[in-house]
């Protein structure tokens, strides 16, 4: 169940379930670390869950859209058509990156360099 904190738009409550034992070594960090059990829980949380990076988001698509045409290329320069079609949306952005064609072995790969 969660439930907004009056006051607060950012901020819902959640009840969590959980063993004794769980809450018996989140108890014993937050003493260690000298935060409140709550802070201790949301700092694991924010760790495992990252608030995404619109910028990492906008990297991915370009790469989600070059990626199959560099694995189905016959020749590089077909993979290079590819990886022109990801640069033309990371140079729509204010992101200062752009993607290269690149060999992971005997494979095309893709990578990415700052612009």
């Amino acid at each position: 169940m969660v439930q907004p904190r009056i006051g607060d738009g950012e901020t819902v409550g959640m009840m969590v379930r959980m063993s004794a034992a769980l809450r018996d070594r989140i108890k014993a960090a937050a003493e260690k670390s000298g935060r409140s059990q709550n802070s201790e829980i949301l700092n694991a949380l924010e760790k495992a869950f990252p608030a995404p990076e619109p910028g990492r988001n906008l990297l991915a698509a370009a790469i989600d859209l070059a990626l199959p045409g560099v694995r189905a290329a016959t020749s590089d320069e077909e993979a290079l058509m590819a990886i022109q079609a990801g640069n033309e949306v990371l140079a729509k952005t204010n992101l200062q990156w752009r993607l290269i064609l690149t060999q992971a072995g005997d494979k095309r790969a893709i990578g990415f360099v700052e612009a």
